[in-house]
């Protein structure tokens, strides 16, 4: 059951004047060809939070206490780090340099952010950096690496803080460094991408290609431990186009994207791209929701209290919508209309 529901935004209205300060979802969404940041609930609720119609916001990211937001916007003609409060006052520039940051990350303890910097324009060349908030100090996680990794993007904090991980576009390959000193730790195969941490820190899942290892024929989720001396756990399923696979906040689940392989049962139930659920423990596959043309990859999020996945689709007449499905009983409500990228929940210890 598809649950429509009204659309409440305007400019001048203030975010504590329309949610409680709690179950927020963050996104981004370009109007008229200017990308704002904007929050919904699963009540329908919407509001713009920066609404500048001469700058584009992009990429963000919530603080560990929900209050603050990290986010992209171009002045003088880079795109530098920029910080606000919840409700979208108190913004503050935190890097001025000449060059393109991306991608940023907030550190469990609120201390850092990482993100990717574009060291090389000529080579088009990303490394992973951090910086501290209260020095300002810089630090460059990925030059000096032996694996001399290049397109160092999508930081990714562990949930407690001890590790980084992050892509290497140019291998497609996975890369986890131990803090502080950046030591490379685990890495996946060449080839494998869409990382995601689990609860506890102690491992981390990716997307494999048909011969990752040489073994499987179809797309696959791995699971693979820090623990060098545990085994790598590969969930074969019978699906392509595998993308963003995500561990609910209990470890249990994960919910990722994929299309039916032509004469599956799934192709002929339920085509196009849609929303899974893996169950870790059986390695079941459940159909969440059906995507229409396309689910896309940027969008899925679990709320923390597990009890929602956001994630943006476009029907067949190509309209996009927001949607929030149940994974206990697969009920969906949606917001029509808004093209959401980049989502987020908000973090639940406010």
């Amino acid at each position: 059951m598809v649950l429509a529901m009204g659309v409440l935004c305007g400019a001048a209205m203030t975010v504590g004047a329309v949610f409680d300060l709690w179950n927020m979802v963050m996104f981004t969404q370009q109007t008229n060809g200017q990308t704002d940041i904007y929050f919904a609930d699963a009540a329908g609720r919407m509001v713009n939070m920066t609404n500048t119609p001469t700058q584009d916001e992009n990429f963000p990211a919530w603080s560990p206490d929900g209050t603050q937001i990290v986010y992209t916007a171009i002045t003088g003609g880079n795109q530098e780090l920029f910080v606000m409060d919840v409700y979208g006052r108190e913004r503050e520039q935190i890097t001025r340099t000449s060059a393109d940051h991306t991608t940023p990350a907030w550190s469990p303890d609120g201390t850092a952010i990482a993100y990717g910097f574009l060291t090389n324009p000529v080579l088009s060349q990303f490394d992973v950096f951090t910086i501290n908030l209260e020095t300002g100090e810089r630090r460059n996680f990925t030059e000096q690496s032996e694996n001399q990794i290049l397109f160092g993007l999508f930081p990714q904090w562990s949930p407690d803080g001890t590790h980084l991980m992050f892509v290497d576009t140019t291998r497609t390959n996975v890369f986890v460094t131990a803090l502080p000193y950046g030591e490379i730790v685990a890495q996946s195969p060449p080839g494998t991408s869409f990382p995601a941490w689990a609860p506890d820190g102690e491992a981390f899942a990716y997307v494999g290609p048909r011969d990752c290892f040489n073994r499987f024929v179809v797309d696959t989720i791995f699971v693979q431990p820090l623990d060098e001396d545990e085994p790598i756990v590969p969930y074969v399923i019978d699906l392509t186009g595998i993308r963003q696979p995500l561990f609910s906040p209990d470890g249990e689940h994960i919910v990722f994207i994929g299309q039916p392989l032509n004469g599956s049962l799934r192709s002929r139930t339920a085509p196009g791209t849609n929303l899974y659920l893996l169950h870790r423990t059986t390695g079941d596959i459940t159909l969440l929701a059906t995507g229409g043309q396309n689910i896309f990859p940027d969008t899925l999020g679990w709320s923390p209290d597990g009890e929602f996945v956001a994630y943006r689709y476009n029907a067949q007449n190509n309209t996009p919508s927001l949607c929030f499905v149940n994974p206990d009983n697969r009920r969906t409500r949606c917001l029509p209309g808004v093209d959401a990228r980049s989502v987020s929940w908000q973090p639940d210890n406010l």
